[in-house]
């Protein structure tokens, strides 16, 4: 998998899928802030991986930052 992928979906994985407490919720953004600001060495992702990695993982937050990467 894709490192950028694979590392949004660690730290998407370490947090319950629904319900996150006020404190969760900034500690999540956090982290996806920082994974939005790494650089990854030249790494790109097709439309086809975006899509395969969607469907394989449906239930996790999908947020700006995502989208952003």
């Amino acid at each position: 998998m894709n490192p950028i992928l694979s590392d949004y979906l660690a730290i998407c994985s370490s947090f319950r899928e629904d319900g996150l407490s006020k404190s969760e919720r900034k500690q999540r953004h956090t982290m996806l802030s920082e994974w939005e600001k790494k650089e990854y060495d030249n790494e790109h992702i097709t439309i086809g991986e975006i899509r395969d990695f969607w469907t394989k993982h449906s239930k996790i937050c999908w947020n700006n930052q995502f989208i952003n990467k």
